[in-house]
């Protein structure tokens, strides 16, 4: 897996030949709101028409709002019959939502702020975890053929999904008490049992809940407290976000929110906001705001800080560049192209995905531009499976892709060089 390392990034189009021109306005600006619209229309109003209760979708240049809007509702009044009803509530910026897998961006960073600090290190065994905090390793099974035994896989193979431990939210137990019950509590051991038994899965990439578990519980075991407790002062406070990010006690949000819905046929939906956050704990309990997933998706993908300090702390700023070794995210599990600790790639842009009952979610930033992109849905439950943030989140990707810079746009006028020598096309 090691010969997937993936520590470089193409170059840009030298930025300075924009001082070649400096008063010339890039002509994409006139219509690149526009043209957004219309990209997230045709998911809203065309392919997933009468499918989606509410969506917060905004992209961003450098700070700066290309397109943001609220679709939809957040709480759609249901009828006893499950259509909506006559008062539904529209969507708005500052719901809460369950943010999934986003959760494992925040379990992550503070595990390798546990790392920066010298309390872990991201080679530990995790079996130098077993026993400790109530981790038991017993009867999960790993790739004999990959790791002669289970010291062989460390805390950098739980963060970058290569672990090869089976998924505990795919077990017959976890499906048969979702199916009995969506507001049953569990503890994470009891989680953890879930896996206990299940064939391995390729050491090669393969996304994994159970690894996420795992790591939320080691930040518990080297700390004493909780993981909600230390994500709240490591990460969330730090970061600047408002106290709409928390990570969950129970079942309740501490504020306005958008309802969480099953799709039951065109306009028919069956909500499913209950569901205990206690099925994902440091995999995906946590709850956010579109807001706030603006300012995380930032941090998330430069580590640092809005005060402009690493969020590794004082000195750690060579943390980001271990979180971005990335793999090729080649196996099953959300669509990567490939995927570091606790971030993914995605036609060069850096960012997580999510999905919970009721909710997906796609924050996204491209490293080279500073543009980004943060959608936000109340439904999880579409044809085929679609994750329908990651397919517009691509297209809207494919749009910047196949459109030259301001820079280029500066040289061309400038030198009369023809546009097809300069134009940048960074994904093919």
């Amino acid at each position: 897996m090691l010969s997937f390392l993936r520590t470089q990034r193409r170059p840009r189009l030298v930025s300075g030949l924009l001082l070649l021109s400096p008063f010339l306005a890039n002509p994409l600006s006139a219509s690149e709101s526009s043209d957004i619209q219309s990209i997230i229309d045709t998911y809203y109003y065309g392919t997933y028409a009468g499918q989606i209760p509410g969506m917060n979708v905004g992209v961003w240049d450098n700070g700066a709002s290309v397109y943001a809007n609220s679709y939809g509702y957040g709480d759609l009044d249901l009828g006893a019959s499950g259509t909506i009803g006559p008062n539904p509530v529209p969507m708005k910026y500052t719901d809460q939502m369950r943010i999934a897998s986003l959760t494992k961006t925040f379990t992550v960073t503070r595990i390798l702020q546990l790392a920066a600090d010298g309390l872990i290190s991201l080679d530990d065994p995790i079996t130098a975890f077993d026993g400790v905090g109530g981790i038991s390793l017993a009867n999960l099974n790993y790739d004999t053929s990959a790791f002669g035994d289970m010291s062989q896989i460390t805390v950098r193979d739980l963060a970058r999904m290569t672990s090869s431990l089976a998924d505990y939210s795919n077990s017959p137990g976890m499906i048969a008490g979702l199916q009995e019950s969506l507001t049953t509590v569990y503890t994470e051991s009891e989680l953890l049992d879930f896996a206990r038994g299940l064939p391995a899965t390729p050491s090669t990439w393969t996304y994994s809940n159970t690894n996420t578990l795992l790591l939320g519980m080691i930040v518990e075991a080297v700390t004493g407290n909780t993981l909600g407790e230390e994500l709240q002062s490591h990460v969330i406070e730090p970061a600047g976000l408002s106290s709409n990010t928390y990570y969950p006690t129970d079942i309740s949000f501490t504020g306005d929110h958008a309802n969480g819905y099953a799709a039951d046929g065109e306009e028919m939906f069956e909500d499913v906001t209950d569901t205990s956050p206690s099925i994902a704990a440091g995999a995906g309990a946590m709850i956010s705001t579109f807001e706030d997933m603006q300012i995380w998706a930032e941090v998330l993908a430069t580590g640092v800080l809005p005060d402009g300090t690493s969020l590794y702390g004082e000195g750690n700023e060579y943390m980001q560049a271990l979180r971005l070794e990335m793999v090729a995210a080649d196996g099953s599990g959300p669509e990567y192209d490939f995927y570091g600790l606790g971030i993914g790639e995605i036609e060069e842009w850096l960012g997580h995905s999510g999905e919970f009952l009721g909710y997906q979610h796609i924050i996204m930033v491209d490293p080279e531009t500073g543009r980004m992109v943060v959608i936000m849905i109340n439904t999880a439950d579409l044809e085929e499976g679609a994750h329908l943030p990651t397919d517009l989140f691509r297209d809207i990707a494919q749009y910047y892709a196949n459109v030259p810079e301001p820079s280029t746009w500066a040289l061309i006028a400038a030198t009369g060089v023809a546009v097809v020598l300069l134009k940048r096309r960074r994904r093919r």
